[in-house]
């Protein structure tokens, strides 16, 4: 109040010199007084937890004013809904409120005015229903606006509550989210609701794609022809737009273009390019040229002394030919092997050759080939003799074209092992050595050979090269030896049987017994030969915990679960059969699966079972997390705020450990701390450490620190003798702000120009000078000009910026004394929109894409620059459809085209995004595939956006190569499977699919090879991408079984040897009279073993035969 005294007291005597200066016109001042107090606004909209400033003025009897904002007595009359503190309204929650200003003058009078503050909840988020409106000429499109609070409640209905506005009202207009279309071309439509922003690209009778329907042409000279161009946009519908179009033509002297007629001048090819709206398409014509050059055989195969005529036709654009063989220019690689005159070829020498055709520009290549054999087949592949035989081999060539010819006699024939097979003109005769030995007959430039064995055992076979077995189990074994000439026989008896661990597995004659856990190899020897089995007894193939990571409390127990999968696929308890150890047994201990615990620690729990070992980490009375009530505090100087740190132990149980744990400070010169209670010793910023159970949070202390100074204007125009009062607010880090204006150290760096006294700056001169207002370590500026030109101009009326490109305008004045001067640094600079373009002391840079207007502003004078940022008229992908894998990768291509029509690659500089990046993730255009999914990759550039969809294993179908297996027992086949994309596209999976049999004890399947282990009936299933095919597999199913005779009649003591035939379901048939089981009703009468049916005694008796589940029986009668 004293200040204002002071100032009303320096007005009077100024006005009393007035009047004494004039001659007395007045002998006295007429007393000044307040007339009433005006607010700044009389209504405010607030958001919870925001603010804003009211100010008070004063209104005087002289139609004076002054600001009295601070001089006022503020109150609210719902301090609930909104606060007020020297001007500063604060919103707290929703409802209204009446803020009340009194104003108390010095003579005892008060002034109040009100403004009511209506608080609404907090926009935490707006969105939009679209992103791309597309719109034909007077159509419109509804924009639906979505706020979503901060109470997570949302809103729809908030278009009609929004700010809208439009780039280009000459394009598109917006009234309540409502946009027509007005005319061609693309406006960017913003919403502001809630300090939120949205945007919608609204394009207006744009074309999505032109196509010409020949975009290929080819004339004769002064021929024409009319192309036909077709638009088609957003909504679908096409239109002839060839009169409209711009044509032009890459070489007119060549071929011209004038509303779609092209018509052809001279020989030679020229590009037509039309262009209508944003879009251009390419036609390619070429007038008067060969365009193909072909012969009629481009494979020519002879003998020796043969010759072929080839014919060169020439193929016009036209579609006209003519037979250019005798006028081309004809050449040969080799004449030695093969000479060419006018197209006929003759064979010289045996070789290869190519022959060449040229006419005009084109040419054309033939191949010859004189009498080389392309192949040379043996009548054997592989050999297997006894010794001192002999066999014939045929050799046949197989020339190039087809012909075959034999070429036994011709060839040149060795043998690596004369000792062992000789061999002359394909002969080949043994001796009495037994070995191996290869035979290599060549002919021409090729060889080939075959390998023969004589006298030697070529094959010993098992019935089954793996045999599963628990503790005590046995397992029969029938070993089979193939010998050189393709005969078999049962060698299980007479074969050497070894084990490579007697305390695992043993085996007698065949009979493989199972001992105690683990793996050992049977191994069969027979006239040097060998097989080998592998033999598994109780080995665990996967061992399982039923939980693998524990947390647990002191003096706790916990009881897991081992499970064990063994190679037959069985699953069993094995828990109390295990060996437990624990780590650390003073921290827990293990036994048959109860965990037990004792002190504070880690540990890690070891099972070991079959020779497998899994474990599971234990974390015992350790606490998970340590929190406090506050991650950061402000503070004025000596006051305190208590801090609450809350444990949560092992079983997630919280306590309040304030009192308990260790607390530091950084610097107890700022802050102190004790207990959690935080105590403010000096301005300035430091951490408090609180340490709980091994887990530490540090929490950020800041006192009286004073974040920033603010002018209340940054630059300032002023008339010369002209004053004006500034406000500086120092603001702090809790959010509250105070004025500083009369504390502040202020100051010029021109007191010719403007000087100031406690913010209240004067303009003396013209020119310019900057004020510094200085407070606690901070400083604000305000650039002050005296004098107000009449006209400012700036240096250019639109600028064309990519993004980060910069342009630096130049603002002139025009003094009303005829001088001009430069303001830029003067001026007060400003952009409609930031996120295009930003500018500062007129250097304008482009921070995004769209349009902005640069407004240059000193004084009461304007002038402003068009800025387009980043513009593009098409963005287009190489795709719009991207299928993978999870874990591959694909690369789309983005090519943007601009106002000139230029194309550029943009991939790398596109802003891009994923829709739902759990699906793919995408950078520079580079798509990885995430997890299983459909997804929409967004790529945006230049004002233009472009959506490729992405499909992750979106499998069709699979298939496998095969329906089904019928195998034998030993025998092994491969299976294929392949998946179907939506695309169509197709991909072995053979190798990645996850395979499993029905039954491991009928068939084995790793990788899609199949082995037939026993007989049954079975099933083989691969799975890939949440599909399933699933393969049946029989192992040795017979349709029948058949035995050479059915009803015997025999003497005591004869005997007879008959056969069984069993015929597989693949329809071949095998002789299985040793692998059979007989058996006798009555052995005393007559016996069966391996088909040797004896008579005993008088009597009948009934022997069956028994293999592949098929029995058949046989009626004895012993006379």
């Amino acid at each position: 109040m004293r200040k204002h005294r002071y100032f009303r007291f320096v007005l009077l005597a100024l006005s009393l010199v007035l009047v004494l200066a004039n001659g007395g016109l007045a002998l006295a001042a007429t007393a000044v007084t307040v007339s009433k107090i005006v607010l700044n606004v009389s209504e405010l909209t607030l958001a919870i937890e925001d603010t804003s400033a009211l100010t008070a003025t004063a209104v005087y009897s002289d139609s004076t004013s002054g600001d009295v904002t601070v001089n006022s007595d503020w109150s609210s009359d719902k301090p609930a809904v909104a606060t007020v503190y020297n001007g500063m309204v604060t919103a707290k929650g929703e409802g209204t409120a009446t803020i009340v200003a009194v104003f108390t003058y010095s003579d005892g009078t008060k002034f109040s005015q009100a403004a009511t503050v209506t608080v609404t909840k907090k926009v935490k988020a707006l969105t939009q229903n679209i992103q791309n409106l597309d719109l034909r000429k007077a159509e419109s499109g509804s924009i639906i606006l979505t706020a979503t609070y901060s109470d997570n409640t949302t809103d729809a209905t908030v278009a009609s509550k929004a700010v809208w506005s439009t780039s280009d009202a000459a394009v598109a207009t917006v009234v309540n989210g409502v946009v027509k279309g007005i005319s061609s071309g693309t406006a960017t439509i913003t919403g502001v609701y809630g300090k939120k922003t949205i945007t919608v690209t609204a394009s207006v009778e744009v074309a999505k794609r032109i196509e010409a329907d020949q975009p290929e042409l080819a004339l004769l000279l002064k021929d024409s022809a009319a192309v036909k161009l077709t638009a088609t946009f957003q909504d679908g519908t096409q239109e002839n737009v060839t009169a409209l179009a711009a044509w032009s033509s890459s070489d007119e002297s060549v071929a011209d273009v004038l509303k779609g007629v092209i018509t052809g001048y001279k020989q030679g090819t020229a590009v037509v390019t039309a262009k209508y709206g944003t879009k251009t398409t390419a036609i390619q014509v070429s007038v008067d040229q060969t365009s193909k050059l072909a012969v009629d055989d481009q494979n020519v195969f002879l003998k020796t002394e043969e010759d072929q005529q080839l014919k060169l036709t020439a193929v016009y654009p036209d579609g006209t030919v003519k037979d250019v063989t005798s006028t081309a220019v004809w050449s040969s690689s080799d004449s030695g092997i093969a000479y060419v005159y006018k197209g006929r070829i003759y064979g010289n020498a045996a070789g290869t050759a190519t022959i060449t055709g040229t006419y005009g520009d084109k040419s054309v290549e033939v191949a010859v080939d004189v009498a080389v054999a392309r192949y040379l087949d043996l009548s054997e592949e592989q050999l297997s003799l006894k010794t001192s035989s002999s066999h014939a081999l045929t050799l046949t060539a197989t020339y190039a074209d087809g012909t075959t010819e034999d070429v036994t006699a011709k060839a040149v024939w060795s043998s690596s092992n004369e000792l062992v097979a000789f061999v002359k003109k394909g002969a080949v005769t043994t001796y009495k050595s037994a070995g191996t030995a290869t035979i290599s007959a060549a002919y021409g430039t090729l060889e080939t050979s075959l390998e023969v064995e004589v006298g030697t055992v070529s094959k010993l076979t098992a019935s089954s090269d793996s045999v599963f077995l628990q503790s005590g189990g046995t397992k029969q074994l029938t070993l089979t030896a193939v010998a050189g000439d393709g005969s078999s026989s049962d060698v299980t008896a007479s074969a050497a049987w070894a084990s490579s661990d007697k305390s695992i597995a043993l085996a007698s004659k065949g009979l493989i017994t199972g001992y105690t856990i683990g793996t050992a190899t049977i191994t069969a020897t027979y006239n040097g030969a060998s097989a080998a089995i592998t033999v598994d007894v109780g080995t665990a193939r996967h061992l399982a915990l039923s939980e693998t990571k524990l947390n647990l409390a002191v003096d706790a127990d916990k009881a897991l679960t081992l499970s064990a999968t063994f190679a037959d696929g069985t699953v069993t308890d094995v828990t109390s059969k295990a060996a437990w150890t624990s780590s650390d047994e003073a921290v827990a201990f293990a036994d048959k699966g109860k965990i037990t615990t004792y002190s504070e620690g880690n540990v890690t729990i070891t099972a070991e079972y079959g020779g497998k070992k899994v474990t599971a980490a234990a974390a015992v009375g350790k606490s998970n997390k340590l929190s406090a009530d506050s991650e950061s505090i402000n503070l004025r100087l000596n006051a305190t705020r208590q801090l609450v740190l809350t444990a949560l132990d092992a079983n997630g149980t919280p306590s309040t450990v304030t009192d308990s744990a260790v607390w530091t400070a950084a610097d107890e010169n700022i802050a102190t701390v004790t207990k959690g209670l935080v105590t403010g010793y000096k301005s300035g910023a430091t951490t408090i450490t609180a340490v709980y159970g091994g887990k530490t949070i540090t929490v950020a202390v800041s006192v009286e620190t004073a974040a920033r100074l603010n002018l209340t204007v940054s630059k300032l125009n002023l008339g010369k003798d002209q004053s004006k009062a500034v406000t500086v607010m120092a603001s702090y880090a809790d959010g509250t702000s105070q004025d500083v204006t009369g504390d502040a150290v202020w100051s010029t760096d021109n007191a010719a120009v403007a000087d100031v006294s406690k913010g209240t700056i004067t303009a003396y001169a013209t020119g310019s000078a900057v004020i510094t207002a200085s407070y606690g370590g901070k400083t604000a500026a305000v650039k002050v000009t005296a004098g107000t030109p009449d006209k400012l101009t700036l240096s250019a009326k639109a600028v064309e910026l990519k993004e980060d490109e910069t342009y630096q305008a130049v603002a002139t004045g025009s003094y009303s004394d005829g001088s001009d001067l430069t303001v830029t640094d003067e001026a007060e600079w400003s952009s409609s929109d930031e996120k295009v373009a930003e500018v500062k002391d007129g250097l304008i840079t482009g921070t995004g894409t769209g349009t902005a207007v640069i407004t240059a502003k000193l004084g009461s004078v304007k002038a402003t620059i068009t800025v387009e940022c980043g513009l593009v008229d098409e963005l287009a992908a190489d795709v719009s459809l991207v299928v993978l894998s999870a874990g591959d990768k694909g690369q789309i291509t983005l090519t943007a085209t601009d106002s000139a029509g230029e194309e550029s690659d943009v991939t790398a500089d596109a802003d891009w995004s994923s829709a739902k990046t759990t699906v793919a993730t995408v950078k520079k255009g580079l798509v990885t595939g995430v997890l299983k999914g459909k997804t929409t990759v967004t790529a945006s550039y230049g004002g233009q956006k472009v959506s490729i969809s992405i499909e992750v294993d979106q499998i069709a179908e699979i298939t496998a190569s095969v329906t089904n297996l019928a195998m034998k027992s030993g025998d092994s086949g491969k299976v294929t499977v392949s998946i179907a994309f939506s695309d169509g596209s197709t991909r072995d999976v053979t190798d990645k699919a996850e395979w499993k049999s029905g039954s491991y004890k009928i068939a084995t399947v790793t990788g899609g090879t199949v082995k037939a282990v026993a007989y049954g009936k079975s099933y083989v299933t691969a799975k890939y991408g949440g599909k399933t095919v699933k393969i049946p597999v029989t192992v040795d199913v017979l349709k029948y079984l058949e035995v050479s005779q059915m009803n015997l009649t025999l003497s005591v003591g004869q005997s007879v040897q008959l056969a069984a035939t069993a015929t597989f379901e693949d329809g071949s048939e095998s002789d299985v009279s040793r692998a059979a089981t007989w058996t006798s009703s009555k052995e005393l009468v007559a016996t069966g073993k391996n088909g040797l049916i004896k008579a005993s005694s008088k009597g009948s008796a009934s022997i069956s035969v028994k293999y592949g589940g098929k029995t058949v029986k046989i009626k004895v009668t012993v006379k």
